[in-house]
């Protein structure tokens, strides 16, 4: 398998698996951003397939986990700009502002729940029998860090994926929708406050609980500072699940790439493939922006030699 054509966990690739002829594949383009937030039709469906079959791929054997430590508090710096940007409020994170393959900053997974909800019960006992107890699931307090990268071409879908997580650059900054890979070993690694995290399995950190915690770190025009976006999760579609299956049969474009209830209601939507390493179903956690800040540290990729 190359670097450009990312397979299914049969050998497909994504667009013969969407059905797509060969000459259709070359010919694939991104489409603009609309008024309102939504992709062109054919852009989203190709976009959520290709991310939930190469977020799926890989060998289907159980792997052991790695967890990240914590995010320690960044030091204060101490030269005049930073000083004068702390405490401000940062723009809002426009993925549209990214080309793809983009370096975008850290995405870190704050799991706050004593997972004794249904839905985590259920997700967990999904885990855990995948991995056959080899699992180091999520408990309170724990952190996981990875790295963020621009997603624009759908096709590259897998070599980005392995890098950690991926946002898609074509949506408005009110709905950004985010693809993390399920249960393979990534390769990326990302320094966030001085400190170096690499080596995790991404989504087999397990999947959230309402009121868990995924922060946006990206890097701010001032040297020394960064952005630091805090989103919470909320429920998806009523109830009191913290998040939707959904069959990947169906027009999951539309429930994936849904626009924000309002402007001012800032939205972020991250999906899995569901169950651990298959294809058949997506899982799609939707949460909103909490609060935003400039803080001292800084967020670089870190790709070792």
């Amino acid at each position: 398998m190359d670097g450009n054509t990312p397979a299914s966990a049969d050998g497909a690739d994504v667009t013969s698996a969407l059905g797509m002829s060969a000459g259709m594949r070359h010919s694939l383009t991104r489409g603009p951003r609309k008024a309102g937030g939504r992709a062109a039709t054919l852009t989203a469906v190709l976009l959520a397939a290709t991310l939930g079959i190469s977020g799926c791929s890989g060998s289907p054997e159980p792997e052991p986990s790695s967890s990240s430590a914590s995010v320690p508090a960044p030091a204060p710096t101490a030269t005049a700009d930073v000083a004068e940007a702390i405490g401000g409020t940062p723009p809002p994170l426009d993925p549209g502002a990214f080309a793809h393959g983009d370096f975008v900053g850290a995405l870190q997974i704050d799991y706050l729940g004593d997972r004794s909800s249904a839905s985590a019960q259920a997700a967990d006992a999904a885990y855990n029998a995948f991995f056959q107890g080899n699992y180091d699931g999520p408990y309170p307090g724990k952190s996981t860090v990875l790295r963020l990268t621009a997603m624009g071409d759908p096709r590259d879908g897998d070599r980005l994926l392995r890098l950690g997580a991926v946002i898609d650059n074509i949506t408005d900054p009110n709905s950004l929708v985010i693809g993390i890979h399920n249960v393979m070993t990534i390769d990326g690694s990302v320094e966030l406050n001085g400190q170096v995290f690499d080596q995790n399995v991404a989504g087999a950190s397990g999947v959230l609980e309402i009121g868990d915690r995924i922060t946006i770190w990206t890097p701010n025009e001032t040297p020394g500072a960064v952005n630091r976006y805090v989103y919470e999760v909320v429920n998806p579609d009523g109830g009191d699940a913290a998040y939707s299956v959904v069959d990947a049969d169906a027009n999951i474009d539309t429930f994936i790439y849904r626009e924000s209830p309002s402007n001012d209601f800032f939205q972020l939507t991250t999906y899995i493939c569901w169950p651990p390493n298959q294809l058949a179903q997506r899982l799609v956690t939707r949460l909103k922006l909490v609060e935003s800040s400039i803080e001292p540290g800084s967020v670089l990729p870190f790709d070792p030699a």
